[in-house]
Formats: C-alpha cells, structure tokens, sequence
C-alpha cells in the first residue's frame, strides 16, 4: 500500500494503524488493499458518516446514481465499522425487499466474522447464522435487516438505513406503493428508532414523489433532513466544486460514458437516476409528449427570433438564449436554438450573426433588465426589424398561456436536433428546474406567434421555407 494511500483520508498525519479503523472508508481501503477508492464524494459522505455516528447528524439523506459507491460504503462497511466501534448499539438495515437488505447484512456479517477481533477485538454471537439477524458477542449491538413494508421485530435500533427502498420505475410510479412505503415508515420503521437515534435514507431518486421527495417536503413533520445529493454530471453550485458538466467520478463514469447511459435509458430516467432531479410529470406544464418532431420544414408566412437575455459569464449567471420559430398553417416550428453565457459585447454580436444567419421578419427581445440596454443598442446601431416585448413577472402563467398549442400537436421540433433534449428537459423541469432561460425564449415566442397566427397570414412579405433539415442547420 502506497503512502499517498495512506494519507488520502482527510490528509491525516495519524500512524496507518490508527487510521484503518479511523472511519467506515479507511477501513475499506485497508481490507481492500488499497483497491478500495476514496473518491472525492465518498470523501464527503465518509465525514458525514462520522457526524452520524458521533450523534452530530440525526437525519441524512443521500441522493447519489447507481454505481457510485454508496451502497457499497453505507450498507457495507459503515454497518461494520459501527458495531465495530461502538459493539453495544444496533442497525436496522432496510431495501426494497428482505432479501436484498439480508445480502448487505451478510456482507456486513462476513467482514466482521473475518477482521472483528483484529480490528476491534470483538467477536459475533456462536449463534447468529443469519443474514437477516445477528448479534455481536458479549454486547447488546448487532443487526437486523429487512424489507419495505416488512415487520422489525426484536431490539430497536440506534441507526436506521434505508437503503433503495425503490426497485424499479414501475414501484416507483405506483402512488399506491409510495403511499404504502411512506406509511410503513412512519408507523413501523420510525416507531423503532432508540431516543437520540439516526436515520439514514439512501438512494438513488426514482419520482419526485419518492421517499426521499416527501421526507424533504415533509412540513408537518420536526425531523430536519441533511441532504446529500450529487448529481452524476455537476450543475451549478455544485457541492463538491465540480464546474459545470464535470462528472462525478471521472475514472469510472467519465462523461462520454455518462452521455452514452443518457442515450440508453433516456432523459426522463436520465434526470432522475443520475442527475437526483426526477421530473414530477403529474404537475407538468410541459408534457413530454406533448412536443411533436418534424424532418422536412413546411412553408411559412412568418419566421422570428426570441431572445432571453443575460450577459454575465459567471456560473451563478443564466444563459442568453435564442430561439428561432416559423408560423406556419399546419403550427408552429422550432428552426434553430443557440445558447451561451456572454458578456454584453459578444451577447449584440451574436444578435446581429444569428439574425443575418436566418433573416427573421421580427426579432423579439424582453423589455426588461439586460434586455433594455441591448434593445437600444440595437435600435441606434442596426437595421434589424427588434419588437420590445414588455417585461412579466409571472412566467408560470405566460407558460399556461401557450400549452394549449403544444398539447394540441401544434408545437414541432427538428427530429434528431443535438439540442433537443436540452429544451424538453428543461420544460419539462419547468418551474422547479435550476434554469428556466429557453423556457422564457419559447414562450415569449409562442406567446407572440399565436396572437398572430390568425391576423398575420397577409404579411407582403410572404416568407418561403420549404428546406431539409439537414440543409437548413448549418451550424449542426
């Protein structure tokens, strides 16, 4: 074992034979020889463990993909390292069915049957054969694992873990099941908690409405939920500093593989697996499949910009948006999409590239904030047909205004444009999502296209555009 391994932990100066039953993470790297990664966000969560132990966190959730560790170190080797440390208090271990919390008890069991009394100096009861019940020797602690929904019998517990307690999308789009592991875990799993015990929920996020979700939006309960949640591919403000894009273990899930796992499973499951943002499609604006795909541009009468502006590069600072739409008798088309933080020079000449790009008949731009000063510049120094479209401060109801189109099959969009997932998930995100600045564009459009969809058709500029996609997307 190398000694960069052995001084990864919280860059302690400790002897290596202190540090391998310093914490549930050090242990692993110990009995695993050093093959055992602590990742930056195992980093993280191993301290929050510690808190957990010394009493400092009573409520934790952790919200993390599949694959990323931390089963492997919550289910595994806390359990053990826990008893270990502390032989006198127990665990309950909870996942979506007995079998499945048996087989981490067992896990458990085998890693203290093997290395208890050299690293603790304790030994499991002669008698606890199973995997689903087992006690240390000499000591009240021990564990008991069960399923969602199960009876817990015998001694209560000093931590509580609920690990996965969703096996798949079918539980987890059943209200019934979520209503029935909800109840189970006020009135069975909670009642069995010790005074001054913990509770630990981990799991992968499944519905808005999981288990997670309604412990976090819980209002009528005390309890205070810590959350850890780390998205497989950083957003903004990331906990762990990631920039934006970053993923979140680069050496087993860098993000042409992340990307390759979107491809597969989709953007909705995408967004809830991997990112901890499940989209709540029961309170959806707008509906996925609601969005119409087009290959061949029809003829139009009317073709414009929106633009939703910003001009700030920093992350904490929204994108600048422009969307490009044709009116046309059959509805209303999504042509190009461009996005980007810019400062306020590259933000005018942008304007001015992507209206020479598609010579639009009117170029919309909010009257509002950076909106204003772009509106005059662009006014004084150009020729370019701008609307100032009056600022509003209720988007929600703006966006009321325009599902009719979409949810009628009126509202199309190009069939495998490279941006397209970017604006069905942020619409449907809409409004709990960390942006909602190509949902400004969108609507601001729409909003504007269907006043007009019915008086403009006489426009003496009649506008012709009957062109193939992939001829048409010239920056694609």
């Amino acid at each position: 074992m190398t000694k960069k391994q052995q001084t990864l932990f919280l860059n302690s100066s400790l002897p290596w034979e202190m540090l391998k039953t310093a914490s549930p993470a050090t242990m692993a790297m110990y009995l695993s020889k050093g093959r055992y990664q602590i990742a930056p966000h195992i980093n993280i969560l191993n301290k929050k463990l510690l808190d957990v132990a010394g009493g400092r966190t009573k409520r934790l959730i952790v919200n993390m993909p599949p694959r990323h560790g931390k089963s492997e170190l919550i289910s595994r080797y806390f359990p053990a390292w826990y008893l270990g440390t502390y032989p006198d208090r127990r665990i309950i271990l909870v996942s979506y069915e007995a079998d499945f919390a048996a087989s981490w008890g067992r896990k458990t069991k085998e890693l203290l049957e093997e290395h208890g009394e050299d690293l603790f100096g304790i030994k499991l009861n002669r008698l606890s054969n199973s995997a689903y019940r087992w006690d240390v020797s000499t000591h009240e602690g021990g564990l008991n694992a069960t399923g969602v929904g199960g009876a817990i019998t015998g001694k209560g517990a000093n931590v509580l873990i609920i690990d996965d307690p969703v096996k798949n999308g079918e539980q987890a789009n059943s209200k019934t099941y979520r209503d029935k592991t909800f109840d189970w875990f006020r009135a069975t799993a909670y009642t069995r908690l010790e005074p001054d015990g913990a509770i630990i929920v981990i799991m992968t996020r499944w519905h808005f409405d999981d288990l997670a979700g309604r412990l976090i939006n819980d209002l009528d309960s005390d309890d205070k939920w810590e959350v850890l949640n780390f998205p497989a591919i950083a957003k903004e403000n990331d906990m762990l500093g990631r920039e934006e894009g970053e993923p979140l273990w680069e050496t087993r899930y860098p993000v042409d593989k992340l990307h390759n796992i979107k491809n597969q499973i989709g953007s909705y499951w995408f967004s809830a697996l991997y990112q901890q943002q499940p989209i709540a499609t029961e309170y959806q604006i707008f509906k996925t499949e609601w969005w119409k795909e087009y290959s061949d541009l029809p003829n139009g009468f009317l073709l414009i910009q929106s633009w939703d502006t910003a001009f700030k590069e920093k992350e904490q600072n929204d994108f600048s948006v422009c969307t490009t739409w044709l009116l046309s008798e059959k509805g209303y088309y999504l042509v190009d999409y461009w996005r980007a933080k810019v400062l306020f020079p590259d933000l005018q000449r942008q304007v001015v590239m992507q209206y020479h790009k598609h010579k639009p008949n009117v170029v919309l731009i909010e009257d509002a904030a950076s909106g204003q000063s772009l509106i005059q510049v662009l006014q004084r120094e150009t020729k370019i047909p701008i609307k100032a479209i009056a600022a509003i401060k209720d988007k929600v109801t703006r966006a009321h205004l325009i599902t009719p189109l979409l949810e009628a099959g009126k509202v199309f969009v190009p069939k495998n444009a490279p941006f397209l997932a970017d604006i069905i998930n942020e619409c449907s995100e809409f409004p709990y999502g960390n942006h909602d600045d190509i949902v400004d564009s969108i609507t601001q459009a729409l909003d504007y296209l269907r006043k007009r969809s019915s008086s403009d058709k006489n426009f003496s500029y009649l506008t012709k555009l009957n062109k193939k996609q992939d001829n048409y997307f010239t920056s694609y």
